[in-house]
């Protein structure tokens, strides 16, 4: 990775990469592992990484080394942790827990109360939520997924 693309964004250019962002930055900050822009209600432990395309927002909570990448979001009051990571164009949102050797990519999605740990791999746009839960080693491709009966 070269200078520039761990540069510190302006909120003005962060929001050219997510569009739905406030017009002031007032309530957020650059977190200090990465320079993501958090918002200040969020909790983000020390050893965590915010890429500085990255947004952490709402009540959401990172720990353990969660490490949140390229354009991807965390929002809610959802919770990452335990190695996870967040990639590409992912999100996590409403109170989904998101917890292990996670990994979340390209478009997928996991929201709701959907819990993910272990070795969970979301690929595509693949879209976890409801009260789906996922512990063990899972690869979900581009399918939809909202209660445990569609797993």
């Amino acid at each position: 990775m070269n200078r520039a693309e761990n540069r510190r964004l302006s909120w003005d250019e962060i929001r050219k990469i997510h569009p739905l962002l406030p017009n002031e930055s007032f309530g957020w900050h650059v977190h200090t592992s990465g320079g993501g822009w958090v918002q200040g209600t969020t909790k983000i432990g020390a050893d965590c990484f915010v890429a500085n395309t990255a947004i952490v927002k709402g009540y959401a909570q990172l720990s353990n080394r969660a490490r949140v990448l390229d354009q991807s979001v965390v929002s809610g009051n959802s919770i990452v942790g335990g190695f996870a990571q967040i990639l590409d164009k992912a999100c996590i949102c409403g109170r989904a827990v998101v917890r292990g050797r996670v990994k979340i990519c390209d478009d997928s999605r996991v929201c709701d109360v959907a819990r993910l740990g272990g070795c969970v791999e979301l690929i595509g746009s693949a879209v976890v939520g409801g009260d789906v839960q996922l512990f063990d080693w899972e690869r979900i491709v581009d399918r939809e997924l909202y209660s445990m009966e569609d797993v």
